[in-house]
């Protein structure tokens, strides 16, 4: 290939592509927008912020279960302390500042014992670093407390897939699918999937 002809193909077909790539998501941006509201405590602006995310990609599951806390605040099953030690968490954790976040966690669990999302977000923290059964604890507390969340369900499907704990997996798995709402399309997808591959895998036995 020509020098020519190659540098006509970047500019006219690869260069998009890495301009593209580089783009600021909108969605993101809103997100992390909402976040620093939250931790400023300012969560009227977290809110409308929130919103305005799922208001650009309806799918943006963080910031739908964000809501939710602002929610409970608003409605006094969350003391407002545990949701600021609870949202600096999940800026630690956007910072990949995993201690940090647990700890910041920890603090929020602590004022908020029943604090379903928290124990989710705690679960997701020990899943980062492979620490599993911590993982799965944490899911199954915050399903006390959440019984009806899908998102958690799937968390703890991915923890016990990820040590072998398949039974355990597929029951978790079933129950996303049962709350799940329809437009969760790829998770359902993916759920689907593991189901069948957990019953060819016990069908082997």
């Amino acid at each position: 290939m020509s020098d020519k002809i190659f540098i006509t193909l970047f500019i006219f077909f690869i260069m998009p592509l890495i301009i593209l790539a580089q783009a600021p998501d909108p969605a993101k941006l809103s997100y992390n927008r909402a976040i620093q509201f939250a931790v400023d405590g300012d969560f009227s602006l977290a809110r409308s912020a929130f919103q305005e995310t799922l208001g650009i990609d309806s799918l943006y599951i963080p910031a739908k279960l964000n809501l939710t806390v602002i929610d409970d605040v608003d409605s006094l099953k969350i003391d407002k302390t545990a949701a600021l030690h609870y949202f600096r968490a999940i800026e630690l954790g956007n910072r990949d500042s995993l201690s940090a976040k647990i700890e910041q966690l920890d603090k929020a669990i602590q004022g908020s014992p029943d604090f379903g999302l928290a124990y989710n977000e705690r679960g997701i923290s020990w899943a980062k670093i492979m620490e599993y059964e911590e993982a799965i604890a944490n899911y199954d507390q915050a399903i006390l407390y959440l019984p009806e969340s899908p998102e958690i369900y799937f968390n703890k499907a991915l923890s016990c897939d990820n040590i072998e704990k398949f039974t355990d997996a597929q029951s978790a798995y079933l129950k996303f699918l049962e709350y799940t709402p329809q437009d969760y399309l790829w998770y359902i997808i993916y759920a689907r999937k593991r189901i069948h591959e957990i019953n060819q895998l016990n069908a082997q036995e």
